[in-house]
């Protein structure tokens, strides 16, 4: 899942959600903040969610999860982990959670 805005939107992996990553090089869910202002005229944060579980596995370097860019004034993408991200079969060079130093409960 990818979302790139500049505004107080959500991707969410709702509670029992299972988001598969494998492969090479690949997100689970990544939010960018962007230029695309949605509903709010200032802008805000936009922020990817994972309640449910991130499965990492066969693969290498996978990411769960990523948050990336900020502005001075304060906004800023921001990934949160309330669920798990767990490697799972041959993954190597992974990392069960990357993101920018915005990231809130980086497991």
């Amino acid at each position: 899942m990818v979302l790139k805005v500049r505004d107080n939107d959500d991707i969410t992996n709702v509670t029992g959600g299972v988001i598969s990553v494998s492969g090479s090089k690949n997100i689970g869910m990544r939010v960018d903040l962007g230029k695309v202002i949605t509903d709010n005229a200032a802008g805000d944060s936009p922020k990817a969610i994972n309640n449910g579980k991130i499965i990492v596995g066969n693969g290498e370097q996978n990411i769960g999860i990523v948050a990336n860019n900020s502005e001075t004034s304060g906004i800023k993408a921001i990934a949160t982990n309330n669920g798990t991200i767990e490697f799972v079969g041959a993954a190597y060079k992974s990392n069960r959670t990357i993101c920018t130093r915005w990231c809130r409960n980086c497991k």
